[in-house]
């Protein structure tokens, strides 16, 4: 709320409005995944909008080319699920292989776009062998 918890009330309000109209037009015609699709919208409505007031309120800058990245990567390793299920094979070598191949392009493409880096392989990698 950084101290404007109106401000952050109305918009969860106005994200959860939007999210139960959209559901009542959406879910008819789609079922559940309607449904998920019109909540995952109504959130980033939300995020949206709560970032651009942080961002009116405190100095502070996102780091939006990484988040646009990040999302492309995700199209991509939905895309490669996609593609994999054409493949003849049974189901659960399927799963195995579309999971690897997703994720193998997934961490190129951070990798290409310099989203991550080896230095933050090596941080994640030094807090699991510290827990």
């Amino acid at each position: 709320g950084i101290g404007q918890p109106k401000k952050s009330m109305k918009l969860i309000i106005g994200g959860g409005i939007f999210n139960l109209v959209s559901n009542l037009f959406i879910i008819p015609f789609f079922g559940i995944v309607g449904g998920a699709i019109t909540t995952t919208v109504s959130y980033l409505v939300i995020f949206i909008f709560s970032s651009a007031i942080i961002q009116k309120s405190i100095d502070v800058s996102f780091p939006i080319r990484n988040w646009f990245t990040t999302l492309v990567g995700g199209g991509l390793f939905l895309g490669c699920i996609w593609v994999v299920r054409f493949f003849p094979l049974a189901s659960i070598p399927k799963i195995v292989l579309s999971l690897f191949v997703s994720f193998t392009v997934y961490l190129i493409f951070l990798f290409t776009t310099r989203v991550v880096s080896l230095a933050d392989i090596r941080i994640i990698k030094s807090f699991f062998k510290s827990a």
